[in-house]
């Protein structure tokens, strides 16, 4: 199937900058003399006993290193909108038009119905759940349809999806990620809800892989060694 002509234009993060999140979301830390210098900030570990760690055993903390909010966020954004989708492009491309519906037996899905469905979950828990805005999802069609859209009638839409779940997820703060949520009937923070959406993509773009490679009896050839150095 050729979804060669469908460009997915990589979800470019407007994450803030270190220092607008740092002054947003981190309590002012009081300045300490030490080894240092003026411009590093310094938490004092006690001891067990209660007395204060003299300056020679003091972690330096720089304020402006990253947090791992931020690296939580930016990791969710390149699994999400690179990753994920990459390598649903490339198992498409493998595959006829008609196996795109198909499926082994009634108890599974076909990779149709998985694409339906990850557009239905990130719909539901980042645009809704997240960013609390306006959504429409209908969960059981996800898995009742038997026919219709073409890979990239499918893929389109979903891409769009992620760059606006993205987004959201760019814009999340220290702050926000333990802000509590409701979202289809679950309590949850923000934190977990873009967790779950991570594992969840990850997980059904496995399955797709498999039918995909079961289908077409080829190699797809997604993962690439690192680059040596």
């Amino acid at each position: 199937m050729n979804v060669t002509g469908l460009k997915l234009t990589p979800f470019t993060p407007q994450l803030m900058s270190p220092a607008a999140r740092s002054r947003r979301t981190r309590p002012a830390l009081s300045r300490l003399p030490g080894p240092g210098g003026p411009g590093l900030h310094r938490h004092i570990v006690t001891r067990p006993t209660g007395g204060a760690l003299d300056r020679h055993q003091r972690v330096p903390y720089h304020r402006w290193m990253p947090s791992c909010a931020e690296l939580f966020i930016s990791r969710s954004i390149s699994l999400l909108s690179e990753e994920y989708l990459n390598n649903l492009t490339h198992s498409l491309g493998a595959v006829a038009e008609a196996d795109v519906w198909w499926r082994p037996n009634e108890a599974s899905n076909s990779i149709g119905n998985l694409l339906l469905h990850l557009r239905g979950n990130v719909t539901q828990w980042i645009i809704g759940g997240v960013g609390r805005r306006p959504f429409q999802r209908v969960r059981p069609e996800e898995f009742s349809a038997r026919s219709g859209a073409t890979a990239q009638e499918l893929l389109k839409p979903l891409a769009a999806t992620v760059h606006e779940a993205c987004g959201i997820i760019a814009a999340q703060t220290e702050e926000s990620l333990v802000e509590p949520r409701q979202i289809q009937g679950y309590d949850a923070s923000v934190l977990e809800a873009i967790y779950h959406v991570v594992e969840h993509f990850s997980m059904h773009t496995g399955q797709i892989i498999l039918l995909a490679k079961a289908r077409s009896g080829h190699d797809l050839h997604l993962w690439r060694p690192p680059a040596s150095s």
